[in-house]
């Protein structure tokens, strides 16, 4: 019978279209639009009921934990409820006469091959036993990858992982799940093993769970680091700032990794458990092929794209010449692999297999590691694709083959890295610039026998060297002791340098977008220390003393120490008195109202003002090639941050200091009063009035600016997060207010002018817990009582904070560790809802500790209140009449701020409470996480005290 092609008159106009574009196509389709196109045609039919693609459709738009149901297209069906059982209409591969597609057949093929003939052993790897340290460094370590046989022995892991005994063990357990389609997805064991069994896919599920040490701990306790990997210097780091570093990595036969490099270019080890993988390896810079790298201009970012690894050994492998082929292997039960800093490497499971992995960092990667930490682009694109990144006439950032081998040389890469002093672009997608710093003066401080080799990594990926000397000068200038060697390297995780100096902290101001923005940090900093002098507020007394500010000029010519009245704008030459003053042990209270600025800075360091206002003299001259570097001088406050001594403190230090917190806000507010003034009665002047009030009016105006923009794309960008469950995601737009400043009710007409219905407040914008600082416990302390007068402007002192607490909570024989000292960093310093730092306080400070929360609001003694909000006129009736209900309710502005949070405040509070996942609405998410807020109101103490 003579064949007749039908796909023609099936497909239509689309049989122009080879069948790889008709799947991509469909593949942009919904679930119901491709149902009903499989009924338009046979060869419709065909291609709409192929499983690859209804594993595409189904985890793009999944959510939740998955459960698979033997076929892809019946687990997409029944957990979108278009059918109430899908299964029989999946059990027969689709057909029909007349039509074949050597693509689609290629891909039914991959999906159910099998692997045995895929066993590899030529040699070209060793396989040692019996190593010892001194000839893994000296042989393999940095040099060549090996195959270890023997470190695996006495692991409990040896015989307990396989799959039956871990789905016993933890088959309720949720893991994290690679996949090809759309964001990461999680899985029960006993779901994941399931699936395993049944599925026929050409790329599956790969288990691949960077935190299964926190979901199964047990997991932890069954290997043990092999001692030739013992040396890793990343596990100084706090658990919270530390990059994932290990996997557990469960998968099928054809699941794997393809082609890529180890990130910011580890080292890694890789034990397999049970079940067999094939390994193809090219050293550094030798790109595979068929595969491309991009590198990013902009932000250093390196991306791969390549076939899957089944693909690639299909598809490319058989056509290489023998010189172009990788190193390869098979690795059996018990073995480890070692992977060099950056070597490629591809692997595809030839079984069912179950692995444990490790990245590391070790004195023989630690400046290749710190290197591509280095801003730039070119030194990331040459330890990846090797010489093609510097061929004469390169101009594109994609490198595509490779015929030569390309070997690390530290000191030749750092000539293609950008200056960290002349670079906008200062993250790592690996480790940020501000861990970095951290990192490696932790080195510092603990390996001295490393430093010389600390400091190298330091100068080429910090510029620490330059630092140094710019420090040595602020030094001089303020006649101040130089650093000494154990002072050569910046301090803290922050955004900006800080390096302690003796008894002095020097905080140099680093705004990676434009000067004007450090300058602003700065100039906020230090008005806060004038008036938070001048008006006694006790809060000065848990702030470092600020001695001397300046900026310094940074030029191809070198650099220069500029006094800060010579740079800034007239505006300016009061805050340079005013610093003059700072020490004064006596300050009077400003007379008359002052409302610290909308923007308290902006008129006071922008550059238009500087152009304009600044007379010629020597210093910074404002050429292209400057940078300009503001800095401040403070007493330094002794002690620890919050973030290195949590493991030690006891539970009655966590009281002591959710209470220390909370009286904080005092400080503020008493400053806040001396602005108010009109009486509470409202007998005022009404021009005294109408100034005052539209002064307040611009401070919300100003406060809810940047907040109002995040609004715009709120969804777009906790979508970008991948933290939040999608049913929660589509309840964003309409759980928000229109305009966010409907969150402080305002606002109503009073006299003409903008009224509203609260006051702000003096807000840090930035009280984590490495802005907190703490010192070791004194039982030495003196009885006060906080409602007698303090003495002068001085406040209450630290230990009178400390016995009020002791004293109010009646702690008898408490156990106490540590205690609160000072609180860092007021450069974001702003006035706004006193809610809006809640969010990171209760977050990072207190890490959702519903009790020390509830602690600090019962310390703080703000009411926060309902009682007097008043209904909102300027908004639309539908976004009025949700302020009027939700704006009142203090724990929906906290949830409101969470959404609208530069950071992701969502996804951290997802971590701390994953159970918070399952609610079913938003509002539900608000009452469970910030219901304490509702708790804490004071009928005593109107609304407009907050």
């Amino acid at each position: 019978m003579e064949f007749q092609d039908r796909r023609r008159d099936a497909l239509g106009n689309f049989h122009i279209l080879s069948d790889e574009i008709i799947c991509r196509i469909l593949g942009m389709l919904e679930p119901r639009a491709v149902g009903f196109l499989a009924c338009a045609s046979s060869v419709f039919y065909v291609f709409c009921n192929e499983e690859p693609l209804w594993m595409q459709l189904c985890l793009e738009a999944h959510e939740g934990p998955l459960l698979y149901k033997e076929f892809w297209k019946q687990t997409t069906l029944e957990k979108l409820h278009l059918v109430e059982s899908a299964a029989a209409s999946c059990k027969s591969f689709p057909c029909c006469a007349g039509f074949n597609s050597l693509f689609l057949y290629r891909r039914w093929y991959r999906c159910h091959m099998h692997l045995e003939s895929f066993i590899l052993d030529n040699g070209q790897i060793d396989r040692r036993e019996g190593m010892m340290t001194e000839e893994f460094k000296a042989t393999y370590d940095g040099r060549k990858p090996v195959l270890l046989t023997d470190q695996t022995e006495g692991w409990l892991s040896r015989h307990s992982w396989n799959l039956e005994e871990l789905v016993e063990k933890y088959g309720d357990v949720l893991f994290k799940v690679s996949q090809p389609h759309g964001k990461g997805i999680s899985m029960s064991l006993k779901n994941y093993a399931a699936y395993m069994i049944m599925q026929h896919d050409e790329e599956p599920l790969y288990i691949f769970d960077s935190k299964f040490g926190e979901a199964a701990p047990g997991l932890l306790q069954d290997y043990i680091v092999p001692s030739l990997f013992n040396e890793d210097l990343l596990a100084v780091l706090d658990k919270s700032k530390r990059p994932p570093y290990r996997w557990l990595v469960l998968g099928p036969p054809r699941s794997g990794a393809s082609w890529h490099v180890d990130p910011g270019l580890t080292s890694a080890w890789n034990a397999l458990l049970t079940g067999r993988k094939r390994w193809a390896l090219y050293p550094p810079g030798r790109v595979p092929p068929a595969v491309v790298v991009h590198i990013d201009e902009e932000d250093g970012d390196v991306h791969f794209e390549g076939p899957t690894s089944l693909q690639w050994w299909m598809d490319v492998y058989p056509f290489l010449k023998d010189e172009d082929k990788p190193l390869e292997c098979t690795q059996f039960p018990g073995e480890i692999i070692f992977v060099p800093s950056g070597w490629w490497h591809c692997v595809l499971n030839l079984d069912n297999s179950i692995a444990v992995t490790q990245n590391f960092v070790n004195t023989t990667n630690l400046e290749l590691v710190c290197l591509d930490m280095a801003p730039g682009y070119r030194h990331r694109g040459i330890t990846r694709a090797g010489p093609l990144a510097l061929q004469k006439g390169y101009m594109s950032t994609e490198y595509q083959g490779i015929t030569q081998d390309w070997i690390y040389d530290v000191k030749a890469l750092t000539m293609h890295a950008k200056s960290y002093l002349t670079s906008q672009m200062h993250e790592n997608k690996y480790l940020g610039q501000a861990e970095l710093r951290g990192w490696l003066r932790i080195l510092w401080t603990s390996r001295p026998d490393l430093r010389q080799q600390i400091w190298r990594s330091a100068c080429f990926s910090l510029d620490a060297g330059t630092w140094l000397e710019t420090v040595t000068s602020i030094c001089h200038a303020h006649g101040l002791p130089l650093p000494v060697n154990e002072e050569k390297l910046p301090v803290g995780h922050g955004s900006n340098m800080i390096y302690i100096v003796g008894d002095y902290a020097i905080k140099i101001y680093l705004n990676k977008y434009t000067e004007d923005e450090a300058l602003k940090e700065m100039s906020s900093e230090v008005l806060f220390q004038i008036q938070m002098n001048q008006s006694g507020s006790p809060l000065r007394n848990f702030v470092p003393t600020m001695v001397a500010a300046g900026v310094i000029c940074h030029s191809t010519e070198g650099y220069k120490d500029v006094p800060l009245y010579s740079h800034m704008t007239y505006a300016a030459l009061s805050v340079k008195k005013q610093v003059d003053k700072l020490n004064m042990e006596e300050s009077q209270h400003m007379a008359g109202p002052l409302i610290l600025g909308a923007d308290w800075s902006q008129d006071i360091f922008s550059a238009k003002g500087r152009a304009q206002n600044v007379p010629h003299v020597e210093g910074c001259t404002g050429r292209m090639d400057e940078q300009v570097w503001p800095y401040i001088v403070t007493k330094n406050c002794k002690g620890e941050d919050l973030a290195d001594c949590r493991s030690k403190m006891t539970k009655d230090d966590f009281c002591n200091l959710a209470t220390f917190l909370g009286r904080q806000p005092e400080g503020r507010q008493a400053q806040i009063e001396s602005q108010r003034f009109c009486e509470s009665n409202g007998k005022c002047h009404p021009k005294d009035y109408t100034d005052w009030a539209s002064k307040v009016s611009t401070v919300w105006d100003n406060f809810f600016a940047p907040i109002r923009k995040l609004r715009r794309d709120v969804k777009d960008r906790v979508n970008a997060w991948d933290s939040m469950p999608h049913h929660l995601l589509d309840q964003v737009e309409a759980y928000l207010p229109l305009d966010p400043i409907g969150l402080i009710g305002k606002e109503e007409l009073l006299e003409g002018v903008p009224k509203a219905n609260c006051l702000p407040v003096w807000l840090h914008m930035d009280l984590m817990d490495d802005n907190i600082k703490l010192e070791p416990y004194s039982c030495q302390i003196a009885s006060f009582d906080l409602d007698e007068p303090t003495k002068g402007n001085e406040g209450p002192t630290l230990s009178q904070f400390t016995s009020c607490f002791e004293n109010a909570t009646k702690v008898t024989n408490c156990q106490r560790v540590m205690q609160p000292s000072c609180i860092l960093d007021f450069g974001d310093i702003s006035l706004g809802d006193a809610i809006y730092d809640f969010v990171i306080l209760y977050i990072d400070v207190f890490k959702g500790d519903e009790e020390l929360f509830k602690l600090f609001l019962k310390s703080y003694e703000l009411t926060l209140s309902k009682d007097e909000i008043e209904p909102t006129k300027s908004l639309s009736n539908e976004a009025s009449d949700k302020a009027v209900t939700n704006c009142m309710c203090p724990s929906y502005r906290a949830m409101c701020y969470c959404l609208l949070y530069k950071y992701d405040a969502m996804g951290a509070i997802f971590e701390l409470r994953p159970e918070l996942k399952t609610v079913s609405s938003l509002k539900e998410l608000e009452e469970k996480f910030w219901g304490p807020l509702n708790q804490f109101s004071d009928p005593a103490v109107s609304q407009s005290s907050l």
